[in-house]
């Protein structure tokens, strides 16, 4: 009943966000009931289908206010236009500027965010030192999240890929390697976006001689054999567009135990960890999460000493806000569509 109510108090409080927006940068003579309902259309059908790349587009470009930089240019167009309200709405885009792209800002920003959503204490001492990472007993698949094998809309480049993404793979080869030294070899399950992207090359070797397109999971799969896991344990899922696609393809691959569900090591990027841990939860999946940078960027960052680079702002902080930003709107539309559940242990962090 809890879950409930805080359900439909967040719907009232994303409705009243989005009519004052409307209403406060869109001039009332060009917000017609027409244009309203346009506007809200393209709500509804960015809620319910969110991976249409039409709606998504729409979405991306109607959402452009709710983010640091979009908010910041909003903020001095408007001043702009309004000569009165000119110093109060520059020095209101200078402040989201300096607080989203301070390096310690950003870097606890994530950290709050992950804290509410992941059950820091019971992962950060088994990763107190990644060399010495116990091996977790027999779990059924190792899952890979693909963050994005190169940089939206670019070609694949074999020597450009991109760092988080061989982070990623680095480490599933890991989880792999361990299970294999007691004598388990899981199946190795590749979540990566469906649609093709131009070949930067000759051709593309897993492919025929004139193909110029490429998926995405292909090209890990065959970084994956290139390291030593065997093809016959790895699976390919071609037609997951989000995490929630994701947990629900791997929870129809694994059959049902008898006496406990379906054990998987779930790899991710750190700051989507806690949702995908929290998708796959859902589904009833027993998770153990796992991500390259947890123990740095998490585990440890109460003993990162604070030095003068940390509070002078840079672009790379902006991104990383602005990541922050996108994962907690990710994050409350999941909880909004029953996907994930508040985590009742991540209290006692």
């Amino acid at each position: 009943m809890f879950l409930v109510i805080t359900q439909l108090l967040l719907w009232v409080i994303v409705a009243l966000l989005i009519w004052y927006v409307l209403l406060q940068l869109i001039p009332r003579e060009y917000l017609t009931w027409l244009g309203g309902a346009i506007l809200l259309s393209i709500i509804i059908l960015a809620f319910f289908f969110p991976t249409e790349q039409g709606v998504a587009t729409l979405w991306y470009i109607l959402s452009f206010p709710l983010r640091p930089l979009g908010l910041c240019i909003v903020l001095l167009c408007t001043a702009t236009q309004r000569p009165k309200q000119r110093q109060p709405l520059v020095c209101a885009a200078l402040a989201v500027l300096v607080l989203c792209s301070v390096p310690w800002l950003a870097q606890n920003y994530q950290y709050w965010l992950i804290r509410s959503n992941f059950p820091i204490a019971s992962v950060c001492p088994a990763q107190g030192n990644p060399n010495l990472a116990p091996v977790v007993g027999r779990p059924e698949a190792i899952v890979l999240l693909s963050s994005g094998i190169s940089q939206p809309s670019l070609p694949y480049q074999p020597e450009l890929i991109e760092a988080s993404m061989s982070d990623l793979i680095v480490t599933t080869v890991r989880q792999y390697q361990l299970q294999q030294q007691v004598g388990h070899s899981p199946r190795v399950i590749i979540a990566a976006r469906p649609q093709p992207f131009p070949w930067q090359g000759v051709s593309a070797p897993w492919y025929s001689v004139n193909s110029t397109d490429i998926l995405e999971a292909d090209i890990i799969r065959s970084l994956l054999i290139a390291q030593g896991v065997s093809p016959t344990h790895i699976f390919v899922l071609n037609k997951v567009e989000n995490v929630r696609q994701s947990a629900e393809s791997v929870g129809e691959l694994l059959p049902p135990r008898a006496n406990r569900n379906p054990r998987v090591i779930v790899v991710a990027s750190v700051l989507h960890l806690p949702r995908a841990s929290l998708a796959f939860q859902r589904l009833d999946l027993d998770v153990i999460p796992r991500s390259p940078s947890f123990y740095p960027e998490i585990c440890a960052l109460d003993q990162v000493r604070t030095g003068i680079y940390d509070i002078i702002p840079n672009a790379t902080s902006l991104a990383l806000t602005s990541r922050v930003v996108e994962e907690f709107y990710t994050l409350m539309y999941y909880f909004l569509r029953g996907w994930v559940e508040p985590c009742a242990r991540c209290l006692s962090n």
